[in-house]
């Protein structure tokens, strides 16, 4: 199975219960000889023979835009650990990776797909935007502070958010489509909306976008 694989990565996440302790983890990854883990627990990697990569909660990417902010993150939580920890610098080469990728989409007018959940990103960040936004339903809408285009629901907001950025590496011409989408019929008691009624609501309102043949206000002409 692993025959010609060059490299092995593991997400070490903290979302869950029963959970072995950092040490035990670890052992577990010298014992499989992981080159390359990601997690924001650096303390214990110190000094073994596992590679690190460090990823940014997807909260702090918008205050890390601004480079003394970036500079003051990579002090108090990188610089402290390195270099007794061996965290390897893999986000310039992934940037590499991604514009190679766009690059063979353009060369075969592919398509670049996305997941889009309207509900998670309204859960996460629930002052920022309104659940009718996440359901479609009638609201004020939400405007994007780089295009000053108003988005009035969220799908749209995340699809016209992925056309710019990948027109800004350069590809103005990848048609960007949702793979999969949909809203929660029940969840933990911190997701409120995630219901039964929503659900069904949602896929109605997309529906009629869908049949619609709707655009994003970024590409309106293009479903």
């Amino acid at each position: 199975f692993l025959h010609g694989v060059t490299s092995l990565g593991i997400t070490y996440g903290e979302v869950g219960n029963n959970l072995p302790p950092p040490e035990k983890v670890l052992g577990l990854l010298d014992s499989l000889k992981i080159q390359s883990s990601n997690s924001n627990r650096i303390c214990f990697i110190a000094n073994s023979n596992v590679q690190l990569i460090v990823t940014v909660e997807n909260q702090m990417l918008a205050i890390l835009m601004d480079p003394q902010q970036a500079y003051q993150w990579v002090n108090t939580h990188i610089t402290p650990y390195f270099p007794s920890t061996n965290i390897n610098g893999e986000h310039p080469h992934q940037a590499v990776m991604i514009s190679q990728y766009l690059h063979f989409l353009s060369s075969t007018k592919a398509p670049f797909w996305i997941d889009a959940y309207p509900y998670f990103a309204y859960k996460d960040d629930p002052s920022g935007s309104s659940l009718d936004c996440a359901l479609f339903n009638p609201n004020a809408g939400m405007v994007d502070p780089y295009t000053k285009l108003r988005y009035e629901n969220m799908l749209y907001a995340q699809v016209g958010g992925a056309i710019f950025d990948i027109a800004r590496m350069g590809y103005c011409n990848i048609e960007v489509k949702v793979s999969k989408t949909g809203c929660p019929s029940k969840g933990d008691p911190n997701e409120v909306g995630a219901t039964l009624e929503n659900a069904a609501m949602y896929n109605r309102n997309f529906l009629r976008r869908k049949l619609g043949s709707e655009g994003t206000p970024l590409r309106p002409s293009v479903r």
